[in-house]
């Protein structure tokens, strides 16, 4: 809608037009009859009153200055429309989205709409042009130079105009990178491996994509790949330099970079000769600059560059100057490095000979010996035995069998065939023969010999571990070659050892003794007596290297079976009798008996129930085979005393209690005879019964520990409790130190008899004796803030005792110790405070020996408020 500032009092107006960027005719009024050119038909609305123009359905070509002429009076104005088309369709396309490191990408950001603008964000922030980041083409274009792995991030495309505003969706970027930083690890990590053992070599790098990673052994390529590389039952021959080269399938790109590389001044490098390195690179315009070990190269009188950095000289070059030495040569467009590794140098070697190999082998073992010396060019070896030379010149020995001969000193001579130094090692072998004898009998005389080859050995002896005892059966010889048993026994069994040295070596051998004897002390296990039907079991066992063998006999008769347990599920009468064990062993040829003597009875008294309670009913039964028995009972050795409680059956067979107690307990034994013969059969009765007579002793005095014991008639183990202050404590016994708070205490001991089921408890209430006390001093006093304050440890009938020098105070169960404010006065029977802190409020006791308990005794106590009057 386009207005005007006319009103209908300013009318009426002839001629009326209206107009666009002054040329194109939008309406033309004139009395009061309108002309509209066809591109305005239907989409205008004129006032004539108050020469208002409404135009709708607007297009992008409504855009411009509109105006109006008004006839007559020739006024009229402008004003501009701008028309925009809103925002869609907003979208960002990546020249590429998988990227190298250091190069360059871009982003294009395209829309719907008109009158565009555009704004780049990464994943944090509003993205604006730098030296690395160009926006051009009215801001839709994003480019990156020299990306990095940093610049990996989300990018999004913002359009927007004066009417609407839109996003596009991100777009990630990712950048390849590496390999870098490459390493390799090794497992387990150790100095030296020894042949036969599994090494694991790790590498790893920094890149993106994951590196390839090759192997190479002493420059030469491995056909092994992967990120791990596993060498199993080493053996010498792989020793050497590996190394491990990654490698990324992305960052490899056509990049030209200057050809760079170390050349040293000579080939074989000695301590102190003069060395010149020179770093040589094609390419234009090469900047240079030098690492050893990863570090920038420091210079020195010694060590010196060229003008161009090129040459590094040595003008006496020493072993300090090993190491990696790398040439960095870089120009405005590339770089690259050239390595020289490692710089070796001879230094007056070889040094550090040694030899690696057993120093003691048995006879007929494989003899190996490996001899190596730090020396460069590699050294040379010559091996002699006891000063013989050995023909041949390998850095191993081998022999496949060994001979006692072939014990003694053998050498290494090291060789560096440009410095002509040697250097000489020795080590010394000892090749034994022990003794191979296992078994021995016991009584006989025996010798252990410890044989050892070499120079001068000193010889010593131990057994299981500690060193050997000797005694008058147990001796050695001079040398300590022989270890002589006059009489062997078992104790001289165990594992011996005779460890051998002398001052360049020292070895050991081991020997199992084992001393065959016996078999001793045999014995049988088993019941005496048993009943008709019931199970026959005898076990036997014996003392014997190496184990025996048993025969069992009855009555003389032999048994068949060698078993150490004689078993027979149901017993006879026949069965009676007296059973041999004989024991056999089969190395020591030595056999040995025991016997055992088995009754079978025809007599047994049989219980009611096998848990006999007090007050319940129970029965005896005797039970008998033969006929026409006669029965008569016992208790304890005597006649049986028969009562109201106490009955037998009108046959004597059976034994009621009607309520048994514990007077009934014993030994009851049934006589049973006939005019042929006569028997008998024992019983054990025991009546489990109680709690019964609960009593407890224990004197309660404030300050004192008492302790508390509970006891009671009961069979069999009675469980004791104490309910104290409502606390349960479990046991007969209670301890107890009262703090002389209360005036009464209430005890309950309790008893239970887990077997008959019964619990019976006493409750007591007792008076608690207080014997000390603390009260302020004279007793009138009110304890108050700022002044001084007297508290006395008093005891019973005491108005002014003098008490002991190690008496002590406490407050709040912690120890009072003299400080500024407080100190202790009369024999420590006073505590007096110059003046009374709030900090000093608190429990107050006094602890101290008394004579008449022969104990130490804490007092009542004493609360010493913080309301203190003012």
């Amino acid at each position: 809608m386009f207005t005007t500032s006319l009103t209908e009092t300013d009318g009426p107006f002839s001629s009326v037009n209206w107009n666009v960027n002054t040329t194109i005719l939008v309406i033309n009024y004139q009395s009061g009859s309108p002309f509209i050119p066809p591109g305005y038909q239907d989409r205008i609305t004129f006032f004539p009153s108050t020469l208002s123009l409404e135009l709708r359905d607007l297009t992008l070509d409504d855009g411009g200055e509109y105006g109006v002429n008004v006839f007559p009076g020739g006024g009229g104005g402008t004003i501009k429309l701008d028309i925009y088309v809103p925002v869609s369709s907003v979208t960002a396309t990546p020249q590429s989205a998988d990227l190298v490191e250091f190069s360059s990408f871009s982003l294009t950001c395209s829309s719907s709409g008109s009158s565009l603008s555009f704004i780049w964000m990464n994943s944090s922030s509003e993205v604006t042009a730098s030296d690395r980041v160009q926006i051009t083409d009215g801001g839709s274009t994003l480019t990156v130079v020299n990306v990095t792995r940093y610049d990996e991030q989300s990018y999004k495309c913002r359009v927007f105009n004066p009417v609407s505003e839109g996003i596009s969706e991100p777009v990630n970027i990712l950048v390849s990178y590496g390999p870098e930083n490459t390493k390799i690890s090794v497992s387990p990590s150790l100095e030296f491996y020894e042949e036969g053992s599994e090494v694991i070599l790790s590498c790893s790098a920094d890149s993106r994509p994951s590196a390839q990673f090759s192997w190479f052994l002493n420059g030469t390529k491995l056909p092994d790949s992967g990120p791990e590389f596993t060498l199993r039952n080493i053996q010498f021959s792989q020793r050497g330099d590996y190394s491990c080269q990654a490698f990324n399938s992305k960052t490899l790109t056509n990049e030209i970079i200057p050809g760079v590389s170390i050349k040293a001044s000579t080939e074989q490098i000695i301590e102190g000769s003069s060395v010149t390195l020179t770093c040589e690179a094609s390419g234009s315009s090469p900047s240079r600059k030098w690492k050893k070990d990863g570090s920038d190269l420091s210079l020195s009188e010694n060590v010196t560059l060229s003008e161009d950095n090129k040459v590094l000289t040595f003008r006496a070059v020493n072993k300090d100057n090993s190491g990696e030495y790398v040439c960095l040569v870089s120009n405005p467009v590339s770089s690259s490095e050239a390595k020289f590794t490692p710089l070796l140098l001879t230094v007056n070697g070889p040094e550090n000979v040694q030899i690696e190999g057993k120093d003691k082998i048995n006879e007929n073992d494989q003899i190996k010996l490996i001899c190596s010396a730090e020396s460069t060019p590699s050294a040379t070896f010559t091996w002699r035995q006891n000063g013989s030379e050995i023909i041949g010149s390998s850095a191993e020995f081998l022999k496949e069998k060994a001979q006692l001969s072939d014990s003694g000193t053998y050498m290494c001579e090291a060789l560096n065939t440009v410095t002509k130094a040697a250097f000489t090692l020795q080590v010394l072998m000892l090749i034994s023969d022990f003794l191979t004898i296992s078994d021995f009998f016991d009584d006989p005389s025996v010798t252990l010999t410890c044989e050892a080859s070499g120079s001068s050995p000193s010889r010593k002896w131990k057994k299981d571990g500690s060193d050997l005892s000797l005694s008058e059966n147990v001796t050695l010889s001079e040398d300590n070659k022989v270890v002589t048993f006059r009489a062997v026994n078992k104790d001289n069994s165990g594992e011996y050892v005779c460890l051998i040295s002398n001052p360049i070596s020292s070895s050991e051998a081991k020997f199992t003794f084992i001393v065959n004897y016996g078999p001793r002390n045999v014995q049988i296990e088993g019941k005496d007596k048993i009943n008709e039907n019931d199970q026959i079991k005898l076990i036997c066992s014996a003392e014997s290297t190496p184990s025996a063998t048993f025969t069992w006999r009855q009555n003389g008769s032999e048994i068949i079976g060698s078993s150490a347990e004689f078993l027979k599920e149901k017993a006879q009468r026949s069965d009676s009798g007296t059973y041999t064990c004989e024991a056999q062993n089969n190395v020591t040829k030595k056999q040995a008996t025991a016997e055992h003597e088995l009754r079978v009875q025809t007599v047994s008294i049989k219980a009611s129930t096998e848990q006999i309670i007090e007050g319940s009913s129970v029965t005896l039964t005797c039970e008998s085979s033969g006929s026409s028995p006669s029965r008569k009972w016992k208790k304890d050795g005597s006649d049986l005393s028969l009562s109201e409680n106490v009955t037998l059956s009108e046959d004597n067979k059976v034994l009621t209690f009607k309520a048994v107690n514990k007077d009934n307990s014993g030994e009851y034994v049934c006589l049973v005879s006939n005019p042929v013969s006569s028997s008998e059969a024992k019983s054990t009765f025991v009546v489990n019964y109680g709690p019964e007579n609960i009593s407890w002793y224990g004197r309660v005095i404030a300050g004192h520990r008492t302790q508390f014991t509970c006891s009671s008639s009961c069979f069999p183990n009675c469980v004791y409790s104490w309910t104290f202050k409502g606390r349960n404590v479990n046991g007969s016994t209670l301890a107890w130190t009262p703090d002389g708070q209360d005036d009464t205490v209430e005890l309950q001991c309790t008893v239970q008899n887990p077997e008959t089921g019964i619990s019976s408890s006493t409750t007591t209430i007792l008076e608690i004796n207080n014997l000390m006390s603390v009260q302020v001093n004279p007793s009138n006093t009110v304890p108050t803030l700022n002044q001084s304050l007297n508290l006395v440890c008093l005891s019973a009938g005491s108005g002014d005792p003098k008490g002991p020098a190690d008496l002590m105070w406490f407050k709040d169960g912690q120890k009072v110790t003299p400080r500024e404010n407080v100190k202790f006065l009369r024999n420590n029977m006073t505590l007096h405070f110059d003046s009374v802190l709030p900090s000093d409020a608190g429990f107050y006791q006094c602890q101290t020996y008394l004579p008449s308990l022969q104990t130490k005794v804490i007092s009542l106590g004493f609360l010493l408020s913080c309301e203190f009057r003012h």
